[in-house]
């Protein structure tokens, strides 16, 4: 599998720029704030390019026969379930000439002083999510301060992380029924395709009770013995290799 992901890489990097840093202690995170806060971007694929079209080097993921081979071989994922078969080697759902992708554009994050009514309304909230048992079986309040600390009113001036998905993309979408084009829709696009799957099963040169240590070992997710389908799925839509939605509005995120 190839795999494509600037985020992804920003995350491997970190360690490495976090080197030389230190933690700060509660007078000097006290003393920190943000102006704007943060936007993600994330753009993720297996198999793919950036338009989610499978890529050209495996051969689009189009074909048959063990990974060993190139091109589509290789598109493939595949986990190992309980059931053996009579010869005692272990069985495989192969999922076969099969890619994805993942864009989310724009995924603002924000700190919210309060929770700025939220937490007065129990119908969006529930404050029993703080509350735990004591050795005695005692129903308590986790928050620090006990007791009224997980009162709505005392939640209600929490500070809470804040997600957000810009309201322009959900306002400016349009969808013409007669010919299935639309526009706008870009919050969150999702591709997938899998073109067959199968179950599949270890094989060796003894053909029976087969292990990575016996002789002539294929592991059942690296064949195609089972060239036909129980089921093939795809996700996407009349405009390309992504299935998109527009998304708009927020949600908070608190704890302790």
């Amino acid at each position: 599998m190839k795999f494509l992901s600037g985020f992804m890489m920003m995350l491997v990097a970190l360690p490495v720029m976090a080197a030389d840093l230190r933690p700060l202690d509660d007078g000097e995170l006290a003393g920190v704030s943000g102006a704007d806060g943060i936007a993600i971007g994330l753009d993720y694929g297996v198999n793919t390019g950036v338009s989610g079209a499978p890529l050209a080097t495996l051969g689009s993921c189009a074909g048959t026969g063990t990974v060993t081979a190139t091109g589509g071989d290789r598109c493939r994922f595949a986990w190992q379930v309980g059931k053996r078969a009579a010869s005692g080697n272990a069985a495989w759902t192969v999922a076969k000439n099969g890619w994805m992708s993942l864009k989310i554009p724009a995924l603002n994050v924000d700190v919210q002083p309060t929770m700025a009514g939220v937490g007065s309304n129990n119908a969006y909230f529930d404050n029993e999510k703080f509350m735990g048992y004591d050795s005695g079986g005692a129903s308590v309040c986790l928050l620090p301060g006990g007791g009224a600390s997980c009162a709505y009113a005392t939640i209600d001036t929490l500070p809470a992380i804040k997600l957000t998905y810009p309201a322009a993309s959900y306002n400016a979408t349009t969808y013409t029924p007669g010919t299935g084009v639309s526009s706008g829709f870009t919050s969150l696009q999702i591709g997938l395709e899998i073109g067959r799957m199968a179950i599949e099963f270890d094989t060796c040169t003894a053909l029976v009770n087969c292990t990575s240590a016996s002789p002539g070992y294929v592991p059942g997710y690296l064949r195609d013995a089972n060239a036909g389908s129980f089921l093939g799925a795809q996700i996407r839509d009349n405009n390309g290799n992504f299935a998109m939605m527009a998304i708009g509005g927020s949600a908070l995120i608190y704890g302790f």
